[in-house]
């Protein structure tokens, strides 16, 4: 077992207001005590210990007003929370106006994840996506790994792979896609076996059909590694540009 797995994670805030019922999968969740979050494991990487207990989570985009009366794509705005609706971290994106005016879900952009502490955990960046699409993923100055789309295959696929540029996962998506609905990606290992799964949700009929804010559930094993279970975090994120932000 790595270091990124094992420590003391505290315990979970439960008087938090969150989801009323979020219903993606029938796994049963870990045990969760009474109390607060550990605000810090040293032994695992700063702002990361939160997803140690978790085998479930919800990234939530926010609907922006402006952008819904206007017509003008803003910044994106996640909220991440776990299995029980208690939020756990927040995604803000930094990107050009002009880029986003112009050239859409494509843009490149840096997008910054945060505890409920306000530390970075996460830092994302993507560079001007046509045909290909990349992000890579860093814990402060740490390259924790990197999201590749696959090009010229059937239907979407992702690789995962760690700083050294190996693959760890494969996520591969359904053949047609058309926006709105319910869509699965199974995450596979190596070896084909299917571990974890990214499902866009439906998130009812006037958000789907007017705005582009959707909402995924991302299912992954309790002990898959701290780095792989943030390496998924990023795919949804780039899913979500790819395929669901226009």
């Amino acid at each position: 077992m790595t270091s990124d797995q094992v420590g003391n994670y505290g315990q979970v805030i439960v008087q938090q207001p969150g989801r009323n019922n979020p219903s993606v999968y029938t796994r049963s969740l870990p045990p969760i005590a009474t109390g607060g979050y550990q605000p810090r494991n040293t032994n695992c990487r700063p702002g990361l210990e939160y997803l140690i207990p978790l085998d479930k989570v919800f990234i939530d985009q926010r609907t922006e007003p402006f952008e819904v009366a206007t017509g003008i794509q803003c910044s994106n705005r996640y909220t991440i929370t776990n299995g029980h609706g208690q939020p756990i971290y927040v995604i803000r994106e930094e990107s050009g106006w002009l880029g986003r005016v112009c050239i859409g879900s494509s843009r490149s952009f840096k997008m910054s994840i945060y505890d409920q502490q306000g530390r970075e955990a996460l830092l994302i960046k993507r560079p001007v996506s046509f045909i290909g699409d990349r992000m890579d993923v860093y814990n402060g100055r740490t390259l924790l790994g990197s999201i590749e789309k696959i090009i010229f295959t059937c239907s979407p696929e992702f690789s995962v792979r760690d700083e050294t540029g190996v693959e760890k996962l494969r996520i591969i998506g359904p053949v047609l896609l058309c926006g709105c609905g319910e869509y699965e990606f199974p995450v596979h290992a190596n070896d084909g076996t299917m571990i974890g799964m990214i499902k866009k949700q439906w998130s009812g009929l006037s958000r789907e059909l007017f705005t582009n804010a959707d909402v995924f559930g991302v299912n992954f094993p309790l002990d898959l590694s701290i780095r792989l279970k943030a390496l998924l975090l990023a795919a949804t994120l780039l899913i979500d540009f790819g395929y669901f932000e226009n």
